[in-house]
């Protein structure tokens, strides 16, 4: 198995932060009729071009944690899409996993006087108090996919907390001694710090902690990165402790990559692997050969245009700053070989940022 090794794609020393795309007038008004200044007749009309007007021209500045994944860069394609369309001025900032590199993105948006902020948390922490003084400046916040310890205008993602008590149900259910198998688990998370594997592992241990007939032989975090290969040294060091392993409980497809490379040179195909990530289709791949046992997946594409969908609804309808409280959980669809379809996972080629 082709191992992809996140550390790789890290540049080293990358602590200032050049924006990796700014858009806004790359349509030219006569090919864009949503660039143009048409006047359409009746209440239509006038509803088209007021909702047209507020969208026109606003400056968004979207800080991602790092790009050149197939679950961000589907993100940054719908968002680039929809701004072009709309004549929004965006801003790309890729943090390249350097959390000081992105409050110094946070920063300059505050500065440039920003009309709203796409942030993707990479730590729970280190962002709240620039995301507050965005917030306090009249910059509207939308935060992706991983959360802070602040709540903003809108969250768009994965719902960790459900996400980790459906995977721990099922892995109790397919694990049970009832059923044969030895109840011994392996947990890999991801960074501690990040919401994404913070929030699954406290409503998975919630559920473990109802079933003593599951044992955690193994619990340990990949570190900061997420790294594919940390994943693989301790998944393969807990079958090695544990011969009768039943199931390994991973918190990032492109990490657990190392989770599925173990397991398959241990030569222990009864091991089970459980994954989540935002559907690309080398993932879907995996899942048809077994690798992955079951994956829950999040359509990466269809998040970046619920992003979107949030983004204009605060431009458009212009609530207060900060006291909006929105929401969105994206669908998360469990996938394993009886489950799959053609659909089910996005061509990931389609999505890569050039």
């Amino acid at each position: 198995m082709k191992i992809r090794v996140l550390a790789t794609l890290i540049a080293l020393g990358a602590m200032s932060l050049v924006p990796l795309l700014t858009t806004g007038s790359a349509v030219a008004a006569d090919d864009n009729v949503y660039l143009s200044d048409h006047d359409f007749p009746g209440a239509s009309g006038e509803l088209w071009k007021s909702t047209i007007s507020a969208l026109r021209g606003k400056k968004v500045t979207y800080v991602v944690n790092v790009t050149g994944f197939p679950l961000f860069d589907a993100w940054t394609q719908a968002i680039k899409r929809e701004s072009e369309l709309y004549g929004i001025d965006l801003t790309i900032q890729d943090g390249n996993w350097n959390t000081d590199a992105m409050n110094q993105a946070i920063v300059g948006a505050i500065s440039g006087k920003a009309d709203l902020l796409i942030i993707h948390n990479a730590d729970r922490n280190v962002f709240s108090r620039n995301i507050k003084a965005a917030q306090e400046a009249g910059i509207y916040v939308v935060q992706l996919n991983m959360n802070s310890t602040v709540n903003t205008d809108a969250f768009v993602g994965g719902d960790y907390f459900g996400m980790g008590a459906t995977i721990a149900n099922d892995i109790v259910k397919d694990c049970s001694p009832k059923n044969g198998k030895s109840g011994k688990i392996a947990i890999v998370q991801g960074s501690t710090t990040a919401s994404a594997s913070f929030d699954q592992y406290v409503a998975a241990k919630q559920v473990f902690a109802e079933h003593p007939e599951i044992q955690i032989v193994s619990d340990q975090s990949t570190g900061p990165m997420w790294a594919t290969d940390n994943a693989k040294q301790i998944v393969s060091a807990a079958i090695i402790q544990n011969p009768d392993l039943c199931a390994v409980y991973g918190m990032w497809d492109q990490m657990d990559l190392g989770s599925a490379a173990a397991i398959q040179e241990s030569g222990k195909k009864d091991i089970m692997l459980y994954t989540s990530g935002g559907g690309a289709s080398e993932m879907c791949d995996l899942v048809r050969q077994g690798s992955f046992t079951k994956y829950y997946a999040y359509n990466a594409v269809r998040q970046g245009y619920d992003i979107m969908s949030i983004v204009k609804t605060l431009l458009i309808s212009r609530p207060e700053v900060g006291k909006s409280r929105i929401a969105l959980f994206s669908p998360i669809e469990m996938l394993s070989k009886d489950t799959l379809k053609n659909w089910s996972c996005f061509d990931s080629t389609s999505v890569r940022i050039k």
